[in-house]
């Protein structure tokens, strides 16, 4: 991914004919990513001083890969939007904005790559404005002002009142104006939103104003001259707040908060095929019927195993087949949690559903390579205990980490490795249940690791679910009856699963 970091310099009046360079800005570098919603941006701030009469900005961009440089990452062009006073409102992907969306202008600038793993770029502009804005606006004319309290409900989120309201009084002539004040860097990270009702029959109109300018705005209301509005006054019902999205991104979007140093704002991510600003642009939107497939596919596909679980219970492997019921259990619901759109079912939180599925899935892995190495009843309780104390602590760290499941293989590949001995001689056992189990775990972690996509993530992860059951029921290792002699019969010692050598019975009458 490429990484992107910038400065720019100013040059302050000093008289009619000197200007002097007085201020150089940079910020470190980020990391980008492919656009897909206004989550994926990356923004810098920059504090422009009073009397700038120029500004440059100068952008690098480079490739970087692991501890190296990525010659290898395709040059993909990277867009630059600038706007004074407030984030840019973008629109890379040409999605329908929600209606009555007032749209602000940007400054547009596209990186091409000039050299295998580095590019620069630079742009000027004139008398740019003041990063703080100072200027006021008093009307002149004796007009009706109609003064506005402004009440701060948490971040991004602000009600304004209008004393003697929320009905405004508009006459035909003279217009009622509101003065409405954001403060900077507060509240240009949020949406604008007017919401006005005539004489209370008439449906409500809104006005959306996404990330506005941190200057005071004023609303005016007037009347028409018209002839049946000429000779009496209306009453319009009205109500301007701050919030963090347009309509909380609506039913298929989730509204979350971004942090650019000390600069806050929001945005919508949306899900189920919808795009946009609000998550209204439903022209790739996924249907319910895929929806619900989607989720059944992923939940149901767990079922596969409920027949490792069976096999377990039989083998008087109780441990294991505890840990198996745990994971179907957590998958099933996290996964029926997870999904977009409306086909979700959420028994509990999110985070905890995921955390118990990720676990769940590594304890599996690990019981089932433990019963496998045969090792005695001591040994392999301390073995499970330190196994699920170590994957607790992994999975908090890094729960997409792919070591987190290549770690436990290869400590418990080596742990058998030793007691080779300890297994079945019959070829039979080795043809139609280990070299089985062993290709379709293989498979499956390397579906895990080189397909699944987020593309294809319903269909490839639905199909490492039943691949990692299935690979669970062939390697299981079968119950020895043998080992348990309680009735003293002279036996050798077998891999750590003789319980009584000598037993002495007592009769008690």
């Amino acid at each position: 991914r490429p990484d992107v970091c910038g400065g720019f310099v100013v040059s302050l009046r000093k008289d009619k004919d000197e200007e002097a360079m007085v201020e150089f800005y940079t910020q470190g570098p980020q990391k980008l990513s492919f656009f897909h919603f206004y989550t994926s941006v990356q923004l810098f701030h920059f504090q422009l001083p009073q009397d700038t009469t120029l500004a440059l900005w100068s952008l690098v961009a480079f490739k970087e890969r692991g501890s190296g440089l990525g010659e290898a990452c395709p040059d993909h062009p990277i867009s630059v939007y600038l706007r004074p006073g407030a984030p840019p409102v973008i629109n890379p992907l040409q999605t329908d904005f929600p209606p009555y969306t007032l749209v602000p202008g940007v400054i547009s600038l596209r990186l091409e790559w000039n050299s295998p793993n580095k590019t620069n770029s630079s742009f000027n502009v004139s008398n740019p404005l003041p990063g703080d804005c100072n200027s006021s606006v008093n009307p002149e004319l004796c007009v009706p002002f109609r003064p506005t309290l402004r009440n701060d409900l948490d971040t991004l989120s602000t009600q304004f009142y209008i004393f003697f309201g929320p009905n405004v009084t508009v006459r035909a002539k003279v217009p009622t104006i509101l003065a409405l004040t954001l403060i900077p860097h507060m509240d240009s990270g949020a949406v604008f939103t007017f919401e006005m009702q005539l004489n209370v029959l008439h449906h409500p109109f809104w006005c959306f104003i996404p990330f506005p300018f941190f200057m005071p705005h004023f609303m005016c209301l007037l009347c028409r001259q018209l002839t049946h509005c000429s000779n009496y006054s209306a009453q319009v019902l009205l109500h301007a707040y701050l919030s963090p999205c347009i309509a909380d991104c609506g039913i298929y979007g989730e509204c979350r908060l971004m942090r650019s140093y000390s600069y806050v704002l929001a945005a919508c991510r949306c899900r189920a095929g919808w795009n946009g600003w609000g998550c209204t642009d439903g022209t790739k939107a996924l249907s319910y019927a895929q929806q619900l497939l989607r989720t059944m596919l992923l939940t149901l596909s767990n079922l596969m195993f409920v027949p490792p679980i069976v096999i377990a219970l039989r083998s008087c492997l109780y441990m294991e087949s505890a840990v198996y019921a745990f994971n179907m259990f957590f998958s099933t619901f996290y996964h029926a949690c997870d999904q977009p759109g409306v086909a979700v079912l959420c028994i509990m939180d999110y985070d905890v559903l995921q955390y118990c599925d990720f676990f769940g899935s590594l304890m599996s892995v690990w019981v089932t390579l433990i019963a496998m190495a045969r090792l005695k009843n001591t040994t392999k309780e301390i073995m499970y205990l330190l196994g699920a104390l170590v994957l607790a602590m992994v999975v908090q760290l890094d729960r997409w980490g792919l070591w987190n499941l290549l770690g436990p293989c290869l400590f418990a590949l080596i742990l058998m490795s030793r007691r080779h001995s300890c297994y079945p001689p019959s070829w039979r056992r080795w043809v139609f249940f280990l070299l089985p189990g062993c290709s379709i775990a293989i498979t499956a972690v390397l579906l895990y690791a080189l397909v699944e996509t987020t593309a294809n993530y319903y269909y490839t992860h639905a199909l490492w679910h039943i691949l990692i059951a299935g690979s669970v029921s062939f390697l299981l290792p079968p119950h020895d009856a043998r080992s348990i002699n309680i009735h003293g019969a002279a036996g050798r010692k077998r891999c750590g699963y003789q319980l009584c050598q000598k037993t002495i019975l007592y009769c008690i009458t």
